[in-house]
This record gives C-alpha cells, sequence and structure tokens, in this order.
C-alpha cells in the first residue's frame, strides 16, 4: 500500500498533545496534584466545591502543558516532519521518503500502530512515530485496511 500526504504544523501538535494526554507518569502526576488540592480544599469547604475545584485546577494544568508545547513545537526545527512523505508498506518492512531522507523499517523493529482521532501513528520507537493525518485516506474502510495490514506485518514479524 502507497500512501502520500504532508505534515503540518498541526498535525504534530495534535499527536503531540494526544501522546503526552496518554502518557500515564504526566497524567499520574497531572492527577496527584488536583487530588491533593481535592484534599486541603475538602478540609475548608464542601466535597462538591473541592471536586470543582480540583478538576479546574487539573484542566488548568493541561491547558498549560498545551501551551508550553505548542510554543515548544514552533521553536524546532521540524523540516523532516512537517514536510511531504511518501509511505509504503512493503512485504519486509515500512518505507519512507520525503526530500530529506530515506528510510526502511524492517518489520520486527516496528513496535505498534495507533489509530486515533485525526490522525494514525506507527511507532518506531516507544516516543518516536510516523503520523499519518487523517486526510490522507480517501476513506475510512482505507485508513482501516492500512492500519490491518501494519498489523498483521507487525504480528507476523
Amino acid at each position: 500500500m502507497h500512501i502520500e500526504y504532508k505534515v503540518g504544523y498541526f498535525d504534530y501538535l495534535l499527536f503531540n498533545l494526544v501522546h503526552q494526554f496518554m502518557n500515564p507518569v504526566l497524567n499520574g502526576f497531572l492527577i496527584l496534584i488536583a487530588l491533593l488540592i481535592f484534599i486541603s480544599e475538602v478540609q475548608e469547604r464542601s466535597a462538591i466545591v473541592g471536586l470543582v475545584v480540583a478538576f479546574f485546577i487539573y484542566c488548568i494544568m493541561w491547558t498549560a502543558t498545551a501551551l508550553v508545547l505548542a510554543l515548544t513545537l514552533i521553536s524546532r526545527r521540524s523540516d523532516g516532519v512537517l514536510t511531504n512523505h511518501i509511505l509504503e508498506v512493503r512485504d519486509d518492512a515500512l518505507f519512507e521518503a520525503t526530500q530529506f531522507n530515506e528510510s526502511r523499517f524492517f518489520w520486527p523493529g516496528v513496535l505498534r500502530v495507533v489509530s486515533r482521532p485525526g490522525f494514525v501513528a506507527i511507532y518506531i520507537a516507544q516516543h518516536l512515530a510516523h503520523i499519518v493525518p487523517a486526510r490522507a485516506f480517501r476513506s475510512r474502510e482505507e485508513r482501516s485496511r492500512f492500519v490491518s495490514l501494519i498489523k498483521e506485518r507487525i504480528r507476523a514479524a
């Protein structure tokens, strides 16, 4: 299967936001802070007020995290990511090419593929993935076939 697409800044930001939100260490830390705020508020106010304040602070912390991430991504040089990509699912490997590189990732080295709202991510390392925006696929069926094909190749490796 052959796919051509361009990764834009908002694709890159969405991937990183979802990746951070699903990070158990970061999420656990923010939940711990919210829990401590809840415990502090419950001693002085009702449990409902404590819960609302803790949830509000939790949301503020995620908003701050998103803003810092957005600024960080803007300040980085990302030419190799924010460009046109060619991705091919081959029998022996996942092939990826841009104007900056050509790479083959043999199937035993591909960790997983995930389908999220707005993108598909093919992880080649714990924190490194190829981001394929949803608009790269002509239909939901094509996207599903793509994900299934990669999962099949990973299982067979």
